[in-house]
Formats: C-alpha cells, sequence, structure tokens
C-alpha cells in the first residue's frame, strides 16, 4: 500500500474549493518552515560590531587624547614655550572630535551603557573646560608657579577616570549579556532546525501529491494553476529545492536551485537533470555517489557536508538533505534540499574569535591590573631609593666601559685640569685634553700631536728637569706629586703650574705601561697672589678674603690630585679587588673629595663677593626668585610666591646667589615626610625692599642665629645615639647671604617660626 493512498482518496473526494484550500494550507506550511529556518540561531548579534566594542575602543581614545592634553598643557604651564601651546590646542581638539564621535556612537547602545557613555563624556568636557581657563591663565600670567597654584592639589582628572571605569564595567555587562544570550539561542538551533526542515519538506511532499493528482485527467486550468502555486511557494524558501521523478528528470524547483541543478544529455536516453555538487573543493561528485541517485535508490540522505558553486564563481560549503518519495516500497520521486552553510560558518567563526578576543581582552586586563598594582608598590619603594640606584648604574657603566672610553670620558670630563696620556717607552703622547696641552706650551690639537715625544711638545722639558721626573716616576712605580713647578723655555715662554705623574700598570704591582700627568696651571693665582701679597705689604695686614682665597688656591691643587688619583684607581684596579669593603671605603673617600671640592669653590666665591664691579639693573624678583629655584634639586618641597613682586635694583647674579642659599638652607632643615614647603614675600618700606623666607622645617632650634652666617656654617642638632646637642657643619651657609646684603646696603638675619620651622630675611636698599 503506498504511503500517499490516503491523501489521493481525499483528494478525490474533495471539490475545488477544498483542494484550494490545501494548497493555501501548503503555502503556509512552507512559509512557516522558511521563516523558522530563516530565524535559526547561529548569528553573532550584531550589538557587538555595532556599538559595544566600538563603545569601547571610542571611550579609550577620549582617555587617551585627555591625558595627552593634561601632559601638554603642564608642559606649557611649567615652561612657556610655544610649541607646547601648538601641541596643547592641537591635542584640545583632537579630544572634543573624539567626545563627538563617542556620544554618536553611544546613541546605539542600551540605556545603562548610553548613560553611562554620557556621564564619561560630560566629565571629560568639564575637564576640558578646566583645561581652556588654565591655558587662558598661563598665556595671560608670567609666573608659571602662580599658574600652577591656581590648579589646586586635587588632580581634575579623577572624575573623567572614574567614569571611565564606570563605563568599562556597563560596557563589559552588556557584552557578557550578548553572548550569554547567543549561547542560549545556540542550544535550540538543531530543534529549530529539524522543524524548518520537516515542515519545508512536507510542503513539498503535500505539493507533489497535489501535482501528481493534477497531472491525471482534469481540466487544464486546475493543473497549471496548482504547478504555479508549487513553485511559488518553493521561491519563497532561502534553500535550494528541487523535486526529481523516479527517471531523473526534474519536475519542480525554486528559484535557489538553479546554481546546483543542470542539464545533461544522456543520448537515447534524452535530456535527464543532476545535481552540480562536489565532494571537494574541486572534486564533482559522481552519479553513483550523487544524493539524488542515492534517494531515488530508496535511501535517506540527511545533513551531508558538500560543495557548490556560489553565484560569483567560487565553491560554498552546503548541506544536502535528499529524501525518497515511496509507493509501495519503490521510490517514485525525491526531492532534493541544499542549504548554504558559508554564512553560517562565517557568522559560528566571528563568535568564536569575538569569544576569544573577549577572553584574551579580560586576560589582559588583569594582567594590567596586577601589573599596574605592582608598578605601584614598586614607586612607592623606589622614591626612597633613587640616589642608590643612579649611583650603581653609574658604576655599572663604568665597569661596562673599555679602558680606552674611560680613560678618553675621565680626559673629557676633567675641565680645567688638564690631563695627558703617555707611553714609558720614549714618553710620546697618546692623548690629552685642552688643558694638558696648553700646560705644555703646545698650541695644536691633540690629535695633531698624538705619536709626538715629550721633548717634541715641550722643549724645555730636558732643562727644566720635567723629562728626569717621568723617568724616575717609570723606574719607581710611585707617583709623584710637585708642589710648584715652575717651567721655563717652552714652546710658547714660561708658566707656573702643579701637576702630578701617575704610574699605570696592567696588573697591581707590575711595570708601568703608562703615565698619566694631570696638572693644573696656576700661573694666573702665583701672579694674584703676587699682586695680593704687594698689597698686603704696603697696607700692612691681611683681610679675611685675602686669607680664605689663599687657603683656597693652595688647598685646590691637592684636591684636584687626590680626586684624579681615586678615578685612576677605579678605572685601573677596580675589577681586580674582590674585597667590596674596600671599594667602599674608596668611594667613602671620594666623596670627601668632592665634599672638600665643594666647599673650597664655595670659599673661593664668597672671597671673591665685593671684590669684582657689581652689575646693579632693573631686575624682576619674580623671574631671579624662579631661576634659582630651578638652579637645585629639592624634592619634597612646594615654593609658594606671595605675588605680585616688584621689580628692583640689584645685581641679578648676586641676588640668585642669596635667593639660592636661603632655599639650601631651608630644604636642609626640612620637615620629615609630605607637606614641606617654603613661603616667599617681599615687603616695601621708606627706604628698602624686606624679603622674608618662612618655611615649616625643624627651625633653628638652640643654635645661636649669628652661628648661621659664619663662613663655615653650623647647625645645632641632636644626633642618634649623642648624649646632648651636636654641632655639624652646613658648609658657608648663609654667609654669603649677609655679604650680598651688606653690598645692596641692607642686613640679613634668622629667626625661629611663630610655631614652627624658620624666617629667613634679608633686605636690599632701594
Amino acid at each position: 500500500m503506498s504511503n500517499l493512498d490516503a491523501p489521493r482518496r481525499d483528494a478525490a473526494a474533495a471539490s475545488r474549493t477544498v483542494a484550494l484550500a490545501c494548497a493555501l494550507a501548503i503555502a503556509l506550511l512552507a512559509l512557516l518552515g522558511a521563516w523558522i529556518l530563516w530565524s535559526a540561531p547561529g548569528r553573532v548579534d550584531s550589538a557587538l560590531s555595532d556599538w559595544i566594542d566600538p563603545l569601547y575602543a571610542q571611550a579609550s581614545i577620549v582617555e587617551r587624547d585627555i591625558a595627552d592634553s593634561d601632559r601638554l598643557l603642564r608642559l606649557f604651564v611649567l615652561q612657556g614655550r610655544p610649541a607646547d601651546a601648538k601641541s596643547f590646542e592641537e591635542k584640545r581638539a583632537e579630544s572634543a572630535r573624539a567626545i563627538a564621535d563617542l556620544r554618536s556612537v553611544a546613541q546605539k547602545a542600551d540605556r545603562v551603557p548610553k548613560e553611562a557613555a554620557e556621564t564619561f563624556a560630560t566629565a571629560a568636557e568639564s575637564w576640558t573646560g578646566f583645561a581652556d581657563e588654565w591655558f587662558k591663565a598661563a598665556r595671560s600670567e608670567s609666573n608659571s608657579t602662580a599658574v600652577m597654584a591656581r590648579m589646586g592639589p586635587e588632580d581634575p582628572l579623577q572624575d573623567m577616570i572614574k567614569e571611565r571605569k564606570s563605563l568599562e564595567a556597563a560596557v563589559k555587562e552588556a557584552r557578557q549579556a550578548r553572548l550569554d544570550a547567543a549561547a542560549a539561542a545556540e542550544g535550540s538551533r538543531p530543534i529549530r532546525t529539524f522543524l524548518g526542515y520537516g515542515l519545508v519538506v512536507s510542503a513539498c511532499l503535500l505539493g507533489f501529491f497535489l501535482a501528481l493528482r493534477s497531472g491525471r485527467p482534469a481540466p487544464a486550468a486546475s493543473t497549471g494553476l496548482d504547478m504555479g502555486l508549487i513553485r511559488a511557494v518553493l521561491d519563497q524558501i532561502p534553500d535550494a529545492v528541487a523535486i526529481f521523478g523516479e527517471d531523473g528528470k526534474l519536475m519542480v524547483s525554486n528559484l535557489a536551485a538553479a546554481r546546483v541543478v543542470e542539464s545533461v544529455d544522456y543520448g537515447e536516453e534524452g535530456h535527464r537533470s543532476r545535481l552540480a555538487l562536489y565532494g571537494g573543493y574541486d572534486e564533482p561528485v559522481s552519479d553513483e555517489e550523487s544524493p539524488l541517485t542515492m534517494a531515488l535508490a530508496g535511501h535517506h540522505v540527511h545533513e551531508r557536508g558538500m560543495f557548490a558553486t556560489s553565484y560569483d564563481g567560487t565553491r560554498a560549503p552546503v548541506e544536502v538533505h535528499a529524501e525518497p518519495v515511496l509507493d509501495n516500497g519503490r521510490a517514485t520521486a525525491a526531492v532534493v534540499v541544499v542549504r548554504d552553510k558559508s554564512n553560517e560558518q562565517r557568522f559560528e567563526a566571528e563568535v568564536q574569535a569575538a569569544v576569544e578576543r573577549a577572553e584574551a581582552a579580560e586576560a589582559n586586563i588583569s594582567d594590567l591590573t596586577k601589573q599596574l598594582r605592582n608598578t605601584e608598590q614598586s614607586l612607592a619603594s623606589a622614591s626612597t631609593t633613587v640616589q642608590e640606584l643612579s649611583t650603581a648604574a653609574e658604576q655599572n657603566r663604568i665597569d661596562a666601559e673599555s679602558k680606552a672610553e674611560r680613560f678618553r670620558r675621565l680626559i673629557e670630563g676633567s675641565g680645567t685640569v688638564g690631563v695627558a696620556l703617555f707611553d714609558v717607552g720614549e714618553f710620546r703622547m697618546l692623548d690629552a685634553n685642552e688643558p694638558a696641552l696648553e700646560l705644555l706650551g703646545e698650541r695644536r690639537r691633540a690629535r695633531d700631536v698624538r705619536g709626538s715625544k715629550l721633548i717634541e711638545i715641550a722643549p724645555g722639558a730636558e732643562t727644566s728637569g720635567l723629562s728626569d721626573l717621568f723617568r724616575k716616576v717609570t723606574a719607581s712605580g710611585e707617583p709623584y706629586s710637585s708642589e710648584e713647578y715652575y717651567c721655563q723655555g717652552l714652546r710658547h715662554g714660561a708658566a707656573y703650574w702643579r701637576f702630578s705623574l701617575i704610574p699605570m700598570a696592567a696588573t697591581p704591582g707590575g711595570p708601568a705601561e703608562e703615565i698619566v700627568l694631570i696638572g693644573n696651571n696656576i700661573t694666573e693665582e702665583v701672579e694674584h697672589r703676587a699682586e695680593v701679597a704687594a698689597t698686603v705689604a704696603a697696607r700692612g695686614d691681611w683681610n679675611i678674603e685675602d686669607v680664605l682665597l689663599a687657603l683656597a688656591n693652595d688647598l685646590r691643587t691637592p684636591i684636584l690630585s687626590i680626586q684624579g688619583m681615586i678615578e685612576l684607581f677605579r678605572m685601573k684596579y677596580a675589577e681586580a679587588v674582590p674585597d667590596v669593603t674596600a671599594l667602599h671605603y674608596l668611594e667613602l673617600t671620594q666623596r670627601n673629595a668632592d665634599q672638600i671640592a665643594g666647599l673650597i669653590d664655595g670659599l673661593v666665591d664668597l672671597s671673591a663677593l665685593g671684590t669684582s664691579t657689581m652689575n646693579v639693573q632693573e631686575i624682576p624678583l619674580a623671574a631671579t626668585i624662579e631661576e634659582a629655584w630651578r638652579a637645585n634639586q629639592r624634592p619634597g618641597v612646594e615654593l609658594r610666591v606671595a605675588g605680585p613682586l616688584p621689580t628692583v635694583r640689584a645685581d641679578r647674579a648676586m641676588m640668585m646667589r642669596a635667593f639660592r642659599d636661603l632655599f639650601d638652607e631651608a630644604a636642609r632643615v626640612k620637615k620629615d615626610g609630605p607637606g614641606a614647603w617654603m613661603h616667599v614675600r617681599v615687603r616695601e618700606s621708606e627706604n628698602a625692599w624686606e624679603m622674608e623666607l618662612t618655611d615649616n622645617g625643624k627651625g633653628i632650634g638652640e643654635t645661636d642665629p649669628e652661628i648661621l652666617f659664619g663662613p663655615l656654617a653650623r647647625n645645632v642638632v641632636h644626633l642618634p645615639n649623642s648624649v646632648g646637642p651636636t654641632l655639624v657643619a652646613n658648609g658657608m651657609g648663609l654667609a654669603a647671604v649677609r655679604r650680598v646684603a651688606e653690598l645692596h646696603g641692607g642686613t640679613a638675619s634668622v629667626r625661629s617660626g611663630d610655631e614652627e620651622g624658620a624666617v629667613y630675611t634679608f633686605t636690599i636698599a632701594k
């Protein structure tokens, strides 16, 4: 018995009206199946590409542009360069465009992310308003310190950063919700696909039945109506659907089947239809393996993956279903459905890629969060060890340099001290700096005299005994230091100079391979000392400036020799000394020598105050104080200036020296921990300007204020493990401040503050 006998008996008994109703029911059934297949899940929610990912990316662009604008604004406020102002204006315009783009993207978002984006954009615009006010103030005011003070202690970017985090959380929550919904819908896909194909196949079978019925003797108009209706129904299905007879000829198909059904001439058997399918990308399926052949043989084919030619000529993956129409166990027809899988596979790949990107982004955010937390902890601990790290880095750089590079650095960094290197054979010059050539009376450049003998560079070396000293140092291996050497008969006349000869050996205790000459021209010093001696002899007494200058000049050369020898030892033998404690002691010696050299320079500068002609002119105090503050680094101390400051008549260099020494003295006794500050104010009296520096430091304690104005000032402090107060030297102290004040017709003093710190005051006449 056929599986279509019951429908045929019903169709035979039905009237035309019933047949039309059945046709409409078939059409509705096919449309319902097509809708179910079309709406089957498997596509990525377009929100991921429409607004979720773009909103997250645009928020990052806004945050980056605002941060760059803030950095450029602060650079302009501190340095006042026109290039920074132009860069800020350009970046400010980019920030405004980025905020507008953010609002445009947010229009497509859900309610919560949209509100978070609007709040973030408002916070960003609030910062741009503040930035415009600061930029305008920086253009109109010359005092960068005052402009920085107007910015306040709070960081205006914090509100924007807070809203940025809220927006990030909202976007992340929306993304997860979309992915969860897509995953839930993916679970129902097999059921919906099976139901859709079932309805479509059922509609096709019913339509085929009606077509067979219409093939029997009946009015011609009825047959045309049924076949047209079936074709119209099939055309609404997006998948390729074709019905073949038992002879393999195509009975009816929809438009989508045009690319997979082709006509083949089988000779005497006439024209038949076949499926143009491929098992591989370019491997056609034979007639024996074709789903159509298998269906006509009574087999059922479900979800067979194959390839078909797309409209653009490329191969597209398809899913093939083939069902036989059985009559008493014999296949009298076959229904073939070919579904294009390219879009579905592309959507699945996009979903997988989106999931992988989301997982990678979450992992990156987690890693970045950990890194930021670790970085904050590292920065907090590193603030107390910056100097040690700097010293270690410098030492590592020195250790990494070759011998020639280190000696070159020593020569180039010697300043006015002459440094030259000779071999121990014929005393040929290997290298030298310009001061060393001047000491030897040589006016040619170092590259022109390299390889020349000592007696060729300084013809008077033999008669003056300089060559004998070279030979003595080479033979003994011991360094030599002169007190005061008068060399006459050099190429360009005579000169006074102090020098040291230091032998350098490859190994400790070995024979010398090179000799280093370190010298300092003291001709002007000797002549000046002679003039001073003549003046003193005529005057009959010595003043403190003469004593300080004489002491400084006599101490400078030994200290320079000590510094040079320490540097040469570190360059030559540091790697060969295994004792870390010995190297530490050598470092301490170097620091003490540098400190003594600094004290000597301070004595020379102090003795020079008042001996040179003063350059009195109109100077702006604000710029002078700003330059004096920037002369030295004073970390952890805030400078406050009560403005506006006047313009006074004074020597600019001396006033900078006075303010610099005041800042240094106050910084030495600043309070522990954060919050240290110095406050400068200027008062005008009838005949003078009074400058006052107030701080919140440790104050002067029990120290006599007058002690601080001595040439070697000392403070009374309480050192650890000491019984009572102890005097500690602080260099030149405030001696130069009082001297500058006196040269300008004023005075200098210091007293303890009312509640904390100290008050430093000095005046100058108008």
